[in-house]
């Protein structure tokens, strides 16, 4: 990984992970680039990753799973069914702009999942996201933050009712010292369309407003979930 230094408010940087597979230095690889602008009020980010996953060839321990440098995050029902995915294409950029007391912003993302002769799909598969956020700053310790997301899938095996998710998050903390907060958070997100579950197949789409892989997806089409937490910085 790389970094360069910051010439007038603008960086940029770039990663190259080996695959580590013998015999192919493209299996299980991840390579990404990225910039960003910041110059008082306004910061501006944008960057690409693409990773690969392993070819099995066989239907072994890993046939039909990610297995490769980047992690993926097959975490949720949404896009559990794409984990055997040849590769993995993400574009994201986003802005932030302080206006003070408050802070808002936006982010786009472009998420690709493109089949190879191992996957449990056909094609590829692409997820748009766009949201919105922001921040207010009402005491010095005091902070309320909120959030909308919107999350399009693409076409899934010639079934042309696209996935989609609303996603809105509430929250607000309160700093007890310097390394000190506690938070309060709320996240609801509604599905409807079709998705592929982990086996590939079309399925109507569930929310999940966390990770499968802590029990949190849901069998229904909405989800809620309230957390409460004390952070400590070392």
């Amino acid at each position: 990984m790389i970094t360069s230094a910051n010439y007038s408010g603008f960086t940029f940087g770039a990663l190259y992970g080996f695959g580590g597979q013998p015999g192919s230095l493209k299996q299980q690889n991840t390579w990404s680039v990225g910039a960003g602008y910041g110059n008082g009020p306004l910061h501006v980010g944008v960057g690409y990753e693409r990773s690969d996953n392993s070819k099995s060839g066989t239907k072994d321990s890993t046939y039909g799973k990610w297995s490769g440098t980047d992690d993926g995050l097959f975490n949720s029902s949404i896009n559990e069914g794409y984990a055997s995915a040849q590769s993995q294409q993400i574009i994201a950029a986003g802005a932030t702009y302080n206006l003070g007391p408050a802070i808002v912003g936006v982010n786009y993302n472009n998420v690709q999942y493109r089949s190879g002769a191992d996957s449990l799909f056909n094609g590829h598969a692409t997820f748009n996201i766009a949201g919105v956020f922001g921040q207010w700053t009402i005491r010095p310790a005091v902070q309320l933050f909120a959030g909308y997301s919107y999350t399009r899938g693409g076409e899934v095996e010639g079934v042309d009712e696209r996935a989609q998710y609303h996603n809105v998050t509430l929250g607000a903390q309160y700093n007890l010292s310097k390394r000190s907060t506690v938070y309060l958070m709320g996240g609801y997100q509604h599905a409807s369309g079709v998705t592929l579950d982990a086996l590939g197949n079309p399925v109507a789409a569930t929310a999940s407003v966390s990770d499968k892989g802590n029990s949190h997806s849901s069998d229904t089409q909405s989800q809620a979930i309230v957390s409460i937490g004390l952070r400590h910085r070392f």
